[in-house]
């Protein structure tokens, strides 16, 4: 069973209602993807030099909805929407390295898609998705900045 998860705009005072709605992909702005958990975003935060933040995202501090069985939402830091707004396209090729150098992050999408050997040109495309995922992500926070609002990360079995 794969662990699904989207970041979308929204107000944590939203979470609720994001959970009981089995479409909530359109009716908030949103990305999807599988297996992009806490874990994976603390490892971003990591990148981006933040930290402390990244300990809180990979406990439950920044858990604002959810019980033992799920769906559960995360209100992703600040940091996320604000720094990566601002990027530039060669800046996301080299966070989407560091992203990557992350125990999670680097396990997930590097050992757990594909174990053992790897083809030819194998990290230079997952390098390659994890730059598309940024740029969606940037393209979120901008949306998020503009309507003062957050990312909220929502992940559910």
């Amino acid at each position: 069973m794969a662990l699904l998860t989207d970041v979308l705009v929204a107000s944590p005072s939203e979470a609720e209602a994001i959970c009981r709605d089995a479409r909530h992909f359109e009716n908030w702005p949103c990305w999807e993807a599988k297996r992009f958990d806490n874990l994976i975003f603390a490892d971003l935060l990591r990148a981006l030099g933040a930290e402390a933040d990244a300990v809180s995202l990979a406990g439950v501090d920044r858990l604002i909805y959810g019980d033992e069985d799920g769906p559960w939402i995360f209100h992703l830091p600040d940091v996320i929407p604000e720094t990566l707004s601002t990027l530039e396209d060669d800046q996301i090729l080299d966070l989407a390295g560091r992203w990557l150098q992350g125990e999670n992050a680097g396990y997930d999408l590097f050992e757990r898609w594909l174990p053992g050997k790897k083809p030819a040109g194998f990290e230079e495309a997952v390098v390659g998705s994890v730059v598309v995922a940024l740029k969606d992500l940037r393209t979120l926070s901008k949306q998020a900045l503009a309507a003062n609002t957050s990312l909220l990360l929502w992940m559910s079995l």
